[in-house]
């Protein structure tokens, strides 16, 4: 016996060859056995075997069904399918993972792309400022001497700002610019013997950190602070310099001398102080 088997549009009765509605016209969604069996199919003899696709009740010796020809395996093929497209929806899940995955460290890489522009166009824009790790002083000191560097590319005659910018690079102990910056300055005002001390301090404090060129920078040392002495014969800084010069140089018996000329200069000030405790402390004459 066959079962009815009906439209769910119409409930018109269908013949197991349909693929549309004789009736409506709309197309027939075969369900499995599991759900076209009726509730006294389902208690029928296990000795007969329904169709997964009309319902048919076959022998349990036959292949096909004997109504619509469908496999009648059909709890292994539903079971087989339902595993293949499991497997399949797994396979999916994991490819979408897999992609989440690349196009977070797609966004990861964007982001440090984006860190890295910022950062260079952060440092193309401070290049001209203060280097990192100053301290506040050495900073103020750094604004300073940028301020006085445009001053001079404009008025490169402005003495003011070449000596103030000569004692700000002597004062941070950056003597080879402070040289350059002193003789620019002397060649304009060449009478200035504070400046000529000054000058001659700094190649002083070259020779102390270059062996190599150590009896040059003494001798410009000492020829730049002799200079400043034509100009003004009792400038006590220049004279107990050339004291320390000579002391370093070797030249115990012209040191001796030079301090004592400070000495006596003016032998209260601390200069002429600080001369005095020298020549006491040492001997000096040639051994």
């Amino acid at each position: 016996m066959i079962p009815k088997i009906s439209c769910q549009q119409c409930n018109s009765e269908l013949t197991p060859d349909d693929q549309f509605c004789s009736n409506c016209g709309a197309k027939v969604d075969w369900q499995p056995a599991s759900k076209q069996v009726s509730s006294g199919s389902q208690s029928s003899s296990l000795s007969e075997i329904p169709c997964p696709i009309c319902g048919q009740l076959n022998p349990t010796n036959v292949a096909s069904c004997q109504s619509c020809g469908a496999s009648l395996r059909s709890r292994d093929s539903v079971s087989s399918h339902g595993e293949t497209l499991k497997q399949q929806d797994e396979a999916h899940i994991k490819r979408g993972h897999r992609l989440n995955f690349l196009q977070s460290w797609k966004m990861l890489a964007l982001i440090a792309l984006l860190l890295v522009i910022v950062l260079s166009i952060v440092r193309y824009a401070h290049k001209e400022g203060p280097p990192p790790g100053l301290s506040q002083n050495a900073q103020i000191f750094m604004k300073e001497v940028e301020a006085l560097q445009k001053t001079i590319e404009s008025n490169p005659t402005n003495e003011q700002a070449l000596l103030r910018l000569a004692n700000l690079y002597y004062d941070m102990r950056m003597f080879a610019r402070a040289i350059m910056m002193y003789d620019r300055y002397l060649e304009i005002n060449p009478s200035n013997p504070n400046a000529r001390v000054d000058l001659g301090i700094s190649y002083f404090e070259m020779a102390l950190a270059d062996s190599v060129n150590r009896e040059q920078y003494f001798t410009t040392a000492k020829n730049e602070m002799k200079k400043a002495l034509e100009f003004n014969p009792q400038h006590q800084l220049a004279q107990y310099n050339l004291g320390m010069v000579s002391l370093h140089s070797g030249d115990f018996e012209e040191s001796n001398q030079w301090f004592q000329r400070c000495a006596e200069t003016d032998s209260s000030s601390e200069v002429g102080k600080r001369a005095q405790q020298l020549i006491k402390q040492h001997s000096f004459t040639n051994p």
